[in-house]
């Protein structure tokens, strides 16, 4: 006999466990692998927080919790399952596909979140087409890919917004890696995307600035190719094509 069980009501869910389903110990279900939909094992609910499935003896449990987010992670995209997704985080039985060393060799259980520096990539990358998963906030990204394989980040209807602590940073492409974002960015504070990568990044998604102040710098080519939500607020570039 399985037994299913309703959370009551909607809207946010505190920290805690929250049981879904119940069944007998010795079940088929015990030790089962649950996920939510698109595979991911965790799912990224904004503000540092996340839901994780837990299989008990009895029963299959949804966690909620505030991440521990790493202060810096490297996109290592080499995850047991999803492993070009972004928001495909470990429940405890698979690695995620964040690293929080440069070498690639500490394998983060959770993804980034909003106080997290994002660097790509670390040493050993495999997936550099990748789609968010989820809406996701980080603190800054930087590009410093050695090779020069280009990274692309597909859309897959999510966003990512990027809230950096001091306005001088944001997105900074260093590495000689074209970098293109068909996802749609927006920005969480004032901030400046630098391109000295002597490569181009593109960015075809749409971007929502939010009432903040963007600006471009940098003496390689930047392209805006999705429409720009300025909210009466300043894009500031004296070379970027609109």
């Amino acid at each position: 006999v399985v037994s299913l069980n309703t959370l009551g009501g909607s809207g946010f869910l505190a920290d805690g466990s929250y049981p879904l389903l119940s069944y007998a110990g010795g079940s088929s279900l015990n030790g089962g692998f649950f996920t939510f939909s698109g595979g991911l094992e965790a799912l990224q609910v904004g503000g540092g927080r996340a839901y994780n499935l837990e299989t008990g003896d009895t029963s299959l449990e949804l966690v909620v919790g505030t991440n521990p987010n790493p202060v810096t992670a490297y996109w290592k995209g080499t995850g047991t399952t999803n492993n070009p997704v972004w928001a495909a985080s470990s429940n405890g039985a698979v690695a995620s596909n964040w690293s929080s060393d440069p070498a690639g060799t500490t394998i983060s259980a959770v993804v980034p979140g909003a106080g997290a520096d994002v660097i790509l990539s670390a040493t050993g990358v495999t997936s550099t087409t990748t789609t968010l998963g989820a809406d996701m906030t980080i603190k800054s990204l930087t590009q410093q890919q050695p090779s020069t394989t280009a990274w692309t980040m597909s859309a897959d209807g999510y966003t990512l917004t990027i809230t950096p602590d001091v306005a001088t940073k944001g997105i900074n492409l260093l590495a000689q890696a074209a970098t293109t974002f068909n996802a749609n960015l927006a920005t969480g504070a004032n901030q400046t995307w630098s391109n000295t990568s002597g490569q181009t990044f593109t960015v075809n998604g749409n971007v929502n600035l939010g009432g903040n102040v963007l600006t471009v710098t940098g003496a390689n080519t930047e392209t805006i190719v999705g429409a720009v939500d300025r909210k009466s607020t300043r894009l500031n570039s004296s070379h970027i094509p609109l």
